[in-house]
């Protein structure tokens, strides 16, 4: 069930980032009265913070709760794209927009630590940095053994 609503909420990610930043823009260009180039630098803060926020919310998710993680996600990326729906201003987009941005971020680093099967006490949090080559090629070929048919 876990892997579906992970499933589920990349795809709300990407769809809720795109969509506000170039299918609304288009359509507000013409309600508003503004050119797609003047409308487009109000995405931009989403996508700054869709970027620098995933590494936070990785570090968070390893050290706290990926489940809970993904709670926050679901909640905060309907709420945000609610607000941004209702929007009246470009300034109010740009607000809703960088809101967005926060909570799709949310979910990107501990969903591939799910699906990945990487456990929180081996995160990278708690061993204060990145895995190495050798032990993610260590783990593959340890995995690899476990499957039936594989021969060493």
């Amino acid at each position: 069930m876990e892997f579906l609503f992970l499933n589920a909420g990349h795809f709300l990610d990407h769809l809720f980032m795109l969509i506000f930043a170039t299918v609304a823009a288009v359509r507000l260009a013409d309600e508003w009265g503004m050119s797609y180039a003047a409308l487009i630098p109000y995405a931009t803060p989403g996508f700054i913070a869709f970027g620098v926020g995933a590494i936070a919310a990785g570090w968070i998710a390893d050290k706290w709760s990926r489940e809970g993680m993904m709670a926050i996600f679901f909640i905060g990326i309907g709420a945000s794209s609610i607000v941004t729906a209702l929007a009246d201003s470009p300034l109010e987009i740009a607000l809703g927009l960088l809101a967005i941005g926060v909570f799709a971020a949310v979910l990107m680093l501990p969903r591939g630590a799910v699906i990945s099967g990487y456990p929180t006490s081996q995160g990278y949090a708690a061993r204060g940095r990145p895995p190495d080559l050798r032990s993610i090629r260590s783990r593959r070929r340890h995995r690899s053994r476990d499957r039936p048919g594989h021969r060493c």
